[in-house]
């Protein structure tokens, strides 16, 4: 049985079109699994293969749609159309995080907000860490904005969301650790910021490149992450904040990283990031830290292995 992403990949069919040749003109009639999401047999695809051969040639899919495959099959060897569907062909790792980050802008269409940590918590597991971060977390988030600020979602729909996103990226983060070094990289949202989410996400990149995570959340103490890199003997230290900036808040930072800097063991690499517009260099001018200004470059000093 396959899941209506492969389904979509391996007939052609994109899955906005499949739902609704299902639901007006009973194209297929798909099983579902015990949470009811749609699972397609082999029979059920080969048939939208050879439908989607007739609509790209012109056929009208309410002529069509509940004519046997047998009879398609006709229809598409009578037209010269191609004819034969490989089951062997898998998309590639682009194309399914693509239909992931389809399936998921859909389901928060509809708000079915299992589907879509569904979808997400099914990419993580399966495919390059770094393409999610990327290709479907990030852009995501930007959905998740833009329907915010249009009141397409409210403010309760989305701290719901998000909260169901932070359990799968924290349990990931955790899975992905498999002891603890001087390499290791401890890292927190700093005191007084309880945004969270970038702090994860950041830390998603971090296991991509094979980098051991001593996660900490958000609104952490300079002490406790002290006494943390203390009791581990890790050295590197990475505080990513949130960029709702202000002059107190900047004054508040450089307090909390002169704290870091004058108490951390010698040879600790500090690193500080903002994904945003945030003037938080006035908070590093005095002290040793290295500044990182978005997620891209985060991504690139990883690669470079010029950070940590």
């Amino acid at each position: 049985m396959y899941n209506i992403q492969l389904a979509s990949s391996l007939s052609g069919i994109n899955v906005h079109n499949l739902r609704a040749w299902e639901r007006r003109y009973s194209a297929v009639t798909p099983d579902r699994d015990s949470v009811g999401r749609r699972l397609y047999s082999k029979d059920h695809i080969q048939k939208l293969f050879l439908l989607n051969q007739l609509v790209k040639e012109g056929t009208a899919i309410r002529h069509i749609a509940e004519k046997s495959r047998t009879e398609l099959l006709s229809l598409v060897e009578e037209k010269g159309l191609e004819s034969d569907l490989n089951f062997d062909q898998k998309p590639n790792e682009e194309e399914e995080i693509h239909l992931s980050f389809n399936a998921m802008t859909m389901a928060l269409n509809f708000k079915k907000f299992d589907i879509v940590t569904h979808e997400l918590n099914k990419a993580i597991s399966k495919y390059d860490l770094r393409r999610v971060v990327f290709e479907l977390l990030i852009p995501f988030l930007g959905v998740m904005r833009k329907k915010l600020n249009t009141k397409e979602l409210t403010l309760s729909e989305k701290q719901s969301l998000i909260t169901l996103i932070k359990f799968y990226l924290r349990r990931s983060i955790y899975q992905g650790n498999t002891g603890i070094s001087s390499q290791s990289v401890i890292i927190a949202a700093p005191a007084g910021d309880s945004y969270e989410l970038q702090v994860l996400i950041a830390s998603l990149l971090m296991s991509h490149y094979g980098k051991e995570v001593i996660y900490l959340g958000a609104n952490v103490e300079a002490r406790s992450i002290l006494d943390t890199s203390e009791a581990t003997g890790a050295k590197n230290i990475l505080i990513w904040a949130s960029c709702l900036w202000s002059e107190k808040k900047s004054v508040e930072l450089s307090e909390y990283f002169k704290e870091l800097c004058e108490n951390s063991k010698e040879g600790t690499n500090l690193a500080f990031a903002c994904n945003g517009g945030a003037s938080y260099e006035f908070s590093l001018k005095d002290h040793s830290v290295n500044l990182i200004k978005d997620f891209k470059d985060f991504d690139t000093s990883l690669k470079d292995q010029d950070l940590f």
